[in-house]
């Protein structure tokens, strides 16, 4: 299997030897090993270290019951909304890091009264 360029780490930090974010969509839905690599690769690794940070929050009193897996899915939800779209339509710049903390903040915020201790 041919090596492929690394992944930026976030959604808004693009990579200098990465190809360009807003063609890996589109190649994802013409090859399902990509599709595969991408989801392995950020979402999946992110998915489970939030299920994980949830389970912990849940068991010592933070956040009510319910499925990890599901308010995460909530959570990334709430973060991005729209974001990710307009960022591979090319319509809006990158979040700044203050953006990206306001948006962290507001998702949590929401999570939080969503799944009430």
């Amino acid at each position: 299997m041919p090596s492929r360029p690394p992944l930026p780490s976030t959604a808004s930090s693009p990579s200098a030897s990465s190809p360009p974010r807003r063609c890996w969509p589109s190649e994802a839905g013409r090859s399902a090993d990509l599709g595969k690599i991408l989801d392995q690769s950020g979402r999946e690794p992110n998915r489970k270290a939030l299920g994980d940070l949830l389970r912990r929050a849940q068991a010592a009193g933070f956040v009510g019951a319910g499925d990890p897996g599901r308010i995460s899915g909530q959570f990334f939800s709430l973060l991005f909304g729209d974001l990710i779209l307009r960022l591979l339509l090319g319509v809006i710049p990158a979040p700044t890091d203050g953006e990206v903390k306001e948006r962290a903040e507001a998702a949590t915020a929401a999570v939080l009264a969503l799944h009430p201790a």
